[in-house]
């Protein structure tokens, strides 16, 4: 062959290689509009179905693409129905693509099975969810609140900037409990162990949906996810793009704004390789104050006691003074009785101006379409009230959190820090009985207060109609009580007199004037409690204010990977915990140094049987702590799916929770008793009650001996059945559930008395009381149901309805260890919403056009139940109803919408836990604008 025909032959293959690969392969660009209304949608995916290359609109709704004609792209959108479309061979220009809303094919059956992702309908544990259409149609003033909307979920308010969302029973307001991510991300206060509810967590802007898991889970989550999982996914920066921010305003003088930004940067070659957004939130209002002045459960008398009682937000009262002794009540002290300290309400210690103020910065390198590496970092601060044994100002309390994560197409690997500092937070409680006792001491006072009353007030008493002249009449007990009864406004008199001389400085004690609120001296004293900490050499408390700088750090990766016709998931993490108190809250006095580190790996497997039908799903997962013993956690489930429409489960899980770095470490002194943490046991310690039998009778041989065994951690299995399914066309979704859970270990607290007597005369030599960390020998059950029902209507508009049932079975026992349940046993919400609603009402014979009104109205009732926090904060919660409702109306010229509504529209006052406020409306106006 001569070199010209060679030549020849090259350049016809190379021209025709070029020509159908110039043909085939073509950059295309493209458009995606909703295919009612023409509004471009932004951030929206195309996958290239071959390759699995991708891209995202950006606000315009363009993309570009490499794609050849007749090859399948898959458009993905927040509220709209994936569909797969094919590269035609006659585009111009660019190729119109239109897709269609969900909201806007309310009718179909496939569309409802969309809203309820396959993720969900086949996940192995409950799981409920909230998407961020649903925070955008939500009636609750932030999306955390609207977590209490959804089936089997516990909503407690503590505080404006402090809420606690609790599932399956145990609720408590430091939800230790609970596991709550981030992306990922353990969101725990170090030093707590818990989240601050959403008061360190996410910009609402930012949230793309929180999934709530439900019940045990440490197989899937690792330790600590006991009782359930509030994961939080939030918006990509390669999907989301561009400027979104919104402004609330509302009662209690809300004020709320946030800002989101989120962009792509491209190469030289023109690929989407880098991406950032950034997010700030900052709010401020003014807290619904805890004034509930009714008796706690520990006050031994009523509100209309003549000489006071023990409130429940009044403290420093709880010193009880009586002389309830038949001689005292005929001779000296008649009419006296019980008789309280004077107490400071808690607004007079504290102001209840609630601020946060959060932040996050997010950076992604796309290595290659499967491969990305990802840098975030979030920060938050602030100032609420915290409840836990006591109540608690959290001032300018300060969170850092790092994150580094290799994220592939088969798995990630994650590394993170979090640190606190617990800025000027100070103990509410013991500062009121910093401030009683800096006055005098207890014991001071009441001698004070019985003193005067025998030199003045007792011949006052007797004087009295009614009192029996008698002391030695059989008759006396039966006719003292009729003059209590008679003389009740004249003995309240009398005590009035009585309590301004025991609040002065006394010459027979060492004391000072009662500190008055309100006054230049009460301020000073009151700055100077709060503003420092520690105790003086004989334990007194000398300052409320905490140090806590603690933090931790965490590394975990995960491999998903398949062999045949199973897929196998294994995965690991490892902790690192430092607490860092300076002695004031943990054992690391004189330079100690806490570090305790954890780790767990786990290994699933999944198989899919007849058809598809049916799925197996198997999980187990291994901790270690490094103060206790290795711990397994197995998970299984079945799962049966007859049809798209109907999907069944079966399913046993466990979970286990490690006690936290207080439960090991504590070290708090209140004076009189010191909050200790048990890792080693406590030998031959007394209970409470014999040490006060043996001492008020000097007799050693009462004393009731025993030891506590060092802790261990908590555990409970779990068996649960479900059922999903579609009915009447898919308008009519309903999802049902039962479970049964068995616990064993649990962890709760005992008073104990470290002491010695002289076995001769029964002097006590020493004692120090103890509260103490311990497990309960208890095996303890608990069950419930759940049934919800969402009936699809009129297109546009939705009905919701749940139920919630959840009972705590003792065995008959009667276990102080047994934490509290503090759940409801019913409690149920119904719905009514509608969006994107257009059309047109005849008003004063004019007809007015609307468009893209959206409305949303829900009901809940929560059946009273019994509350136990600590013993100032333990008693009944009433049964209460709430209505909370919403209006909203989208700007399409804007890109905004406008929405107006209420929590607790009615203002019914309700308290949700023990001791905290009682809440009322908080009506808002809310614009938002938010183009993507």
């Amino acid at each position: 062959m001569n070199r010209k025909l060679q030549k020849k032959i090259y350049t016809f293959i190379i021209t025709f290689w070029v020509g159908v690969n110039g043909f085939g392969a073509q950059i295309i660009k493209g458009k995606i509009t909703d295919n009612t209304t023409g509004t471009k949608v932004s951030g929206a995916n195309i996958e290239q179905q071959n390759t699995g290359k991708t891209t995202t609109t950006d606000t315009n709704g363009i993309f570009q693409l490499e794609l050849k004609i007749g090859e399948k792209i898959i458009v993905s959108a927040e509220d709209y129905v994936t569909t797969e479309f094919v590269v035609p061979d006659n585009i111009n220009g660019i190729w119109e693509i239109k897709i269609v809303s969900i909201a806007r094919q309310i009718g179909a059956v496939f569309i409802h099975q969309n809203r309820l992702k396959e993720k969900l309908r086949e996940s192995p544990v409950t799981v409920e969810s909230l998407n961020a259409q649903a925070i955008r149609e939500t009636p609750a003033s932030d999306f955390y609140e609207a977590l209490g909307h959804l089936k089997g979920v516990d909503l407690t308010t503590a505080s404006m900037g402090f809420k606690v969302i609790n599932t399956r029973g145990f609720n408590s307001t430091s939800p230790v409990r609970s596991l709550q991510l981030i992306d990922g991300v353990d969101n725990q206060a170090p030093g707590l162990n818990f989240s601050l509810g959403n008061f360190l967590g996410a910009c609402e802007l930012d949230i793309q949906n929180v999934e709530l898991v439900v019940g045990a889970s440490s197989a899937y989550y690792g330790p600590n996810a006991f009782n359930g999982v509030i994961s939080m996914t939030t918006k990509n920066p390669w999907k989301y793009r561009g400027l979104s921010a919104q402004l609330k305003l509302g009662e209690r003088d809300l004020g709320q704004i946030m800002i989101r930004y989120a962009d792509v940067i491209k190469n030289k070659k023109g690929e989407e390789k880098f991406a950032y957004k950034a997010n700030i939130y900052y709010m401020r209002a003014y807290d619904w104050p805890a004034n509930n002045m009714n008796p706690t459960s520990n006050s031994l008398v009523g509100i209309n006691n003549p000489g006071g009682y023990d409130a429940i937000n009044r403290y420093g009262d709880e010193a009880l003074g009586f002389q309830p002794s038949p001689y005292g009540r005929r001779i000296d002290r008649s009419g006296l009785e019980y008789y309280y300290r004077t107490g400071y309400a808690e607004n007079q210690i504290i102001n209840y101006n609630t601020k946060n103020l959060k932040g996050n910065l997010f950076f992604a390198y796309k290595i290659n379409n499967n491969n990305e590496l990802q840098v975030n970092s979030n920060f938050g601060t602030g100032s609420t009230v915290y409840q836990g044994d006591n109540r608690y100002r959290l001032e300018d309390v300060l969170f850092f959190q790092n994150r580094l994560e290799w994220v592939g197409k088969k798995g990630f690997l994650r590394f993170y820090s979090t640190h606190e500092d617990a800025g000027k937070t100070y103990d509410i409680v013991l500062t009121s009985y910093i401030l009683n006792n800096t006055n005098k001491t207890d014991e001071s006072w009441r001698k004070e207060y019985a003193g005067y009353w025998s030199k003045y007030m007792n011949d006052k008493a007797q004087a009295l109609p009614g009192f029996p002249s008698d002391p030695f009449d059989p008759k006396f007990d039966s006719l003292y009580a009729v003059y209590l009864q008679r003389n009740h406004k004249e003995l309240q008199e009398l005590h009035q007199q009585t309590r301004p001389n025991a609040d002065l400085k006394s010459a027979n004690y060492d004391s000072e004037d009662r500190y008055i609120p309100g006054t230049m001296r009460f301020d000073s004293m009151r700055n100077l409690v709060i503003g420092r900490r520690g105790f003086d050499k004989d334990g007194r408390a000398m300052g409320s204010r905490f140090y806590d700088r603690s933090s931790l750090y965490h590394v975990n990766g995960e491999r998903k990977f398949k062999f045949r016709d199973y897929q196998f998931v294994t995965g690991f993490s490892s902790r690192l915990y430092r607490p860092n108190s300076l002695g004031t809250l943990f054992l690391d006095t004189n330079g100690r140094r806490i570090n305790n580190h954890e780790f767990g790996i786990y290994a699933g497997i999944e198989k899919r049987f007849w058809e598809q039908r049916m799925k197996v799903n198997i999980t187990c997962r291994v901790d270690k702590n490094q103060n206790f013993n290795y711990l397994y956690s197995p998970a299984a489930s079945l799962i049966y799916s007859k049809t798209k429409k109907h999907t069944f489960r079966i399913s046993t899980s466990s979970a286990l929770r490690n006690p936290t770095l207080q439960d090991q470490y504590l070290n708090y002194n209140i004076g009189p008793a010191i909050l200790r943490g048990n890792l080693d046991g406590f030998k031959n310690v007394y209970t409470l009650s014999s040490w006060i039998t043996a001492v008020g009778s000097l007799n050693p041989k009462a004393l009731d001996t025993f030891d506590v065994d060092p802790l261990k951690p908590e555990k409970v299995k779990t068996f649960e059945c479900n059922y999903k399914g579609f009915y009447a066309g898919g308008r009519v979704a309903i999802d049902a559930g039962v479970y049964y859970s068995l616990y064993r270990d649990f962890i709760g607290f005992m008073l104990v008395v470290d002491g010695a007597m002289d076995r001769t005369t029964g002097i006590p030599k020493y004692a120090q009381v103890y509260r103490v960390a311990a497990n309960s020998k208890s095996l303890v059950s608990t069950q419930g149901a759940t049934i919800g029902v969402n009936y699809f209507f009129l297109r546009f508009y939705t009905l919701n309805a749940n139920w919630s049932y959840n009972v705590l079975d003792r065995k008959g026992l009667n276990d102080k260890l047994i934490p509290a349940f503090n759940t409801p046993k019913n409690k149920f919400n119904i719905s009514i919403g509608a969006s994107n609603l257009n059309g047109r009402i005849h008003v004063f014979n004019k007809n007015l056009n609307y468009r893209n009104i959206g409305f949303n109205i829900n009901y809940k009732y929560v059946q009273g139940f019994l509350f136990e926090g600590s013993p100032q904060f333990s008693g009944k919660i009433n049964s209460y109803k709430l209505i909370d409702a919403q209006f909203s109306k989208q700007i399409e010229k804007w890109k905004s919408t406008i929405k107006i509504g209420a929590t607790n529209l009615l203002n019914t006052p309700t308290y949700q836990v023990y001791g905290g406020p009682a809440i009322g409306r908080m009506a808002y106006i809310s614009f938002t604008y938010e183009p993507n």
